[in-house]
């Protein structure tokens, strides 16, 4: 019973943080034809400030000893914030929101930099450029200790821990409005004249231009705005594991995964996309319980994700290109006088 109860939470967890990040990715490659391979740039940017930001400044806050170095003896800091955290529930919900903040406004100037190079490119070039760009970043993370405790990452403290026994609620459930939230906007924005116009962009940008509308403006507005959504799920995804590790947020586990959940749901369909996301997230969970108990494959288990990976991708594409829920035609309601 127990075990079942932590098998659920554990997919709602994963379901959540992938259809956030799902979804950002799809307003861009789904809607606007923008190929952004390096969308983990905007989670790893997310991990990496609340790393850097809240808990340095929550330590000034607190006048914990000044010789402590947060990255360097991170177990013993943790161990201090932890105990004035769970005593100060407004600082607490304070420093959150501050970070959250701090996240999408870097978030949305990165990906307001980065759209002047990568929306002059087409196609694979677009591919080739976002995961460089992330890829570096990837790198500094790891090589680069202050940051985030270079490959051996950092524990971080329990930002709910004035919620007592009941602390690792508070991320999942945080994890839960924002996830309403956004898929409410994304709804609301696809279902929109503009959304309209996206999709008209993605089929001829061209034709789009001749009509005397700014594709590259209305391209750069997506990229921002769903950055900033995707940079949230580097947040929440580290609250709820406590823990800021640069190798986590790597284009396997951020991009490819969310591609193939994107082409399995249905392109063009964010309904398609969460049922994509929920159909991955539980196959791949009940691989990873399987490792325990397959022992005669020809190959290393380790392998057994990126196998199944690529073998979704390529019959989904040759079999089901349009995926479980295809995009629906375009209706405009008419008006009665």
């Amino acid at each position: 019973m127990v075990l079942g109860s932590v098998l659920i939470i554990d997919i709602l967890v994963f379901f959540l943080l992938y259809s956030i990040l799902s979804l950002a990715l799809h307003l861009q490659f789904g809607y606007t034809g923008i190929l952004n391979v390096g969308i983990y740039i905007y989670p790893m940017i997310g991990g990496f400030i609340l790393a850097i930001v809240p808990f340095r400044l929550a330590m000034i806050i607190f006048n914990v000893d000044p010789r402590l170095d947060f990255v360097a003896d991170n177990p013993i800091v943790v161990r201090i914030l932890n105990d004035y955290l769970a005593r100060n529930p407004l600082t607490s919900v304070g420093l959150l929101l501050f970070t959250i903040a701090v996240v999408i406004i870097v978030a949305m100037l990165v990906s307001w930099l980065i759209s002047y190079p990568l929306l002059r490119l087409e196609g694979a070039y677009q591919k080739i450029f976002t995961l460089a760009v992330a890829e570096c970043l990837r790198v500094i993370g790891l090589q680069y200790f202050p940051i985030a405790g270079g490959v051996f990452g950092l524990g971080i403290p329990n930002i709910f821990k004035w919620l007592g026994d009941f602390d690792w609620v508070g991320p999942i459930a945080l994890t839960a409005c924002i996830f309403a939230i956004i898929l409410l906007l994304i709804i609301k924005l696809c279902n929109s004249p503009f959304g309209r116009l996206l999709k008209a962009i993605r089929e001829n940008a061209l034709a789009v231009e001749s009509l005397g509308k700014d594709v590259t403006k209305t391209q750069k507005i997506i990229m921002v705005f769903s950055s900033a959504i995707a940079a949230l799920v580097g947040v929440l995804y580290c609250l709820i594991f406590m823990t800021v590790t640069p190798e986590a947020f790597n284009v396997d586990d951020f991009s490819f995964w969310c591609i193939a959940m994107i082409v399995l749901g249905g392109t063009g369909n964010n309904w398609g996309v969460l049922i994509g996301v929920l159909t991955i997230i539980i196959l791949r969970r009940i691989s990873y319980i399987s490792r325990n108990y397959i022992t005669s494959l020809p190959f290393d288990i380790a392998w057994l994700e990126p196998i199944m990976l690529g073998t979704l991708i390529l019959l989904f594409l040759i079999y089901r290109s349009t995926g479980i829920l295809p995009e629906k035609p375009t209706t405009i309601k008419k008006q009665v006088n």
